[in-house]
């Protein structure tokens, strides 16, 4: 899918999506072990 948004030219979004993505997980990981 990255790849497919890189040939598009929509890495910036596809970049940001990365990030909120990683930064959910954090959350996610911070409550469950909280």
């Amino acid at each position: 899918i990255i790849q497919e948004l890189t040939k598009q030219e929509l890495t910036p979004t596809a970049t940001v999506i990365a990030m909120l993505s990683l930064l959910g997980l954090f959350f996610y990981l911070r409550l469950a072990y909280h």
